[in-house]
């Protein structure tokens, strides 16, 4: 699988797109079988990324009460948001992809 713009890798190592569709080959439309198999991986990214967060979130918490400097920890957090925003734009873009399909 080739996207029109690869941003990185999922937490399984698969490529996150932007912008355009996913395609099988130079010229050739996805499937709506692959576009859903793309969104089950999507779902489990996005779960996996707000259990990191919230896990972060709850380590803060924790060396924060423990007057820890939590600055390394707040710099992480800040790279796991951002990086579980990225996710859900590629599953969100799946969406309108499975959607189009579907039309």
């Amino acid at each position: 699988m080739a996207c029109s713009l690869v941003m990185g890798l999922s937490a399984q190592g698969t490529p996150l797109c932007q912008g355009g569709v996913h395609l099988m080959g130079e010229g050739t439309m996805p499937d709506l079988a692959m576009e859903r198999a793309h969104l089950a991986l999507a779902e489990r990214d996005v779960i996996e990324g707000e259990d990191r967060v919230f896990r972060q979130e709850e380590l803060m918490a924790l060396m924060r009460s423990q007057g820890q400097n939590t600055a390394e920890a707040e710099a992480l957090l800040r790279v796991l948001r951002e990086t579980l925003l990225v996710w859900k734009a590629h599953r969100d873009q799946i969406l309108r992809t499975i959607a189009s399909l579907e039309t």
